[in-house]
């Protein structure tokens, strides 16, 4: 992967349930930490960042502790707590004998004095908690269709409590059987794959990656999956001597009669991204009206499209794209073998089948939502909703392509497999027309000294600030004119 790449990714993996018991015992094994003292350093950081989130004093705390390793950290959790005055209910499996490092934290509990309920009178109190830490059951969770389990999470999930699950909601599962849906997950360690498949995510709510004393090394990880919540702006220094040619330009393809505005977002998000240049491809009975909504764009009909191919760097297609003619659908994919940076979005995938994708003399870039990427790779993509990075990143190796898969995170693969997930939820993205500026900034930005995956990155960072900029003035949706208005006034961000 690219320089650049790596710089964001360092120590942000994701890892599956085996790699991470190998990590666990290789913990151990290899660096001598004991387990013991790996919980109470997790228990430690899960103090600190309760703090930070809440005022611990003015909640009335309830913490639930299974009774296997992530149980321990719950009562090591409420030990700390207890030492600080900060006192919480303890419920616990009473008729269950626990793993040995619950155990030695329930005898330290018990020898403090510290009283520990048993979990079957939760019921009666349950509403009057505001804060419940969720340290029931971590990734060896193996209780699934057990009825009083699924009675507990159930009942955590009636509450107007806010739920902190340690580690990982439990019961988190993709067989859509009941799970603890979590408003906070503080990640020990690592992050977990369970999180970012696509019927999981809204159970884990908002992510916090706790790191403790735990190394990668001697665990055989292959580093293909990571993370990114928070991008800075690159330090990076553009040319200065530069016309508008050589700045960058952009081809937007796409626009039919009802769906004009989405080749004009697109095409106008490419030149507020710093292409040079910025023209639109469409029917001839729409270039009127892009004239007349746009004074930034060059507008002209496929059939001239050879008189520009040449002077310009990178080419979406897509955006409100329902060309009537054939012909027309042919000349595009004629221009696919052309060293250019193809941006795929929106219609492309209903009107083109995968097949093209051999077309592209380089890898291209996809941007499609989970309907569109299951209606488009219809074959590899059965298990899409439950096994989100592995299908998109054996797409994305198998197509040679890159991929950015559009839900509330993103799913990002690269032409070599790896996938990196840019987790930053947003309600106001869930609006139409943000893909169409989503790719014209991907257009804007990688027509000029980017490479794909810095450009990708430096796309998405510009796409997620302008969002949070506007969520945090107290827009509930925006204009699209607006949103891309902003791009470049990096003064606001």
């Amino acid at each position: 992967m690219e320089k650049f790449t790596l710089f964001w990714l360092t120590n942000n993996y994701i890892l599956s349930k085996e790699e991470l018991k190998l990590v666990d015992l290789n913990s151990f094994q290899f660096n001598k930490i004991p387990p013991v003292l790996l919980m109470e350093e997790a228990a430690e950081k899960v103090l600190n960042q309760l703090s930070c989130d809440f005022d611990l004093l003015k909640e009335k705390i309830c913490i639930l502790a299974g009774f296997g390793n992530n149980g321990g950290d719950a009562l090591s959790l409420a030990r700390k707590l207890f030492f600080q005055e900060i006192f919480a209910d303890i419920y616990v499996f009473k008729d269950k004998t626990g793993s040995a490092l619950y155990e030695q934290q329930k005898e330290i509990l018990s020898s403090l004095n510290i009283n520990l309920i048993d979990i079957s009178e939760l019921k009666e109190k349950i509403f009057s908690y505001t804060l419940i830490i969720d340290g029931i059951f971590g990734i060896g969770y193996k209780l699934k269709e057990d009825k009083e389990i699924e009675r507990i999470f159930s009942l955590l999930n009636e509450g107007d409590a806010k739920i902190v699950s340690i580690d990982i909601p439990s019961g988190l599962n993709t067989e859509n059987l009941n799970s603890v849906n979590a408003d906070y997950t503080y990640s020990i360690g690592f992050l977990k794959k369970d999180f970012f498949n696509i019927t999981t995510r809204k159970k884990v709510g908002k992510i916090k990656d706790l790191k403790i004393s735990l190394d990668l090394k001697n665990c055989g990880y292959s580093y293909e999956y990571f993370y990114i919540r928070h991008m800075a702006k690159p330090h990076k220094k553009l040319n200065d001597f530069v016309h508008k040619y050589s700045r960058g330009g952009c081809i937007s393809i796409g626009g039919s009669k009802g769906k004009i505005g989405a080749i004009i977002f697109s095409g106008e998000a490419s030149i507020r991204s710093g292409s040079g240049i910025g023209l639109v491809i469409t029917e001839e009975e729409n270039i009127d009206l892009v004239n007349l909504s746009s004074k930034n764009l060059i507008v002209d009909t496929v059939d001239n499209i050879g008189n520009y191919i040449d002077k310009y760097k990178t080419v979406i297609i897509g955006p409100g794209l329902a060309f009537k003619n054939s012909e027309n659908i042919e000349k595009i994919r004629k221009i696919f073998s052309l060293k250019k940076q193809f941006i795929l979005d929106a219609s492309f995938f209903s009107i083109f089948d995968k097949s093209v994708l051999a077309d592209f003399a380089i890898p291209p870039i996809l941007t499609p939502h989970s309907k569109e990427f299951k209606d488009f790779f219809k074959e590899e993509s059965s298990n899409l909703n439950t096994n989100t990075m592995d299908i998109v990143s054996k797409v994305s190796k198998k197509y040679n392509c890159y991929i950015i898969l559009k839900d509330s995170f993103l799913t990002i693969g690269t032409k070599d497999g790896k996938v990196i997930i840019y987790d930053n939820p947003c309600r106001i993205l869930a609006q139409a027309g943000s893909g169409d500026i989503l790719s014209g900034i991907l257009g804007g930005i990688l027509s000029q000294d980017y490479s794909c995956e810095e450009g990708m990155l430096e796309s998405i960072r510009i796409f997620y600030e302008i969002a949070e900029f506007l969520k945090k003035s107290g827009y509930k949706s925006y204009e699209p004119e607006y949103f891309i208005d902003l791009i470049g006034k990096e003064v606001i961000l």
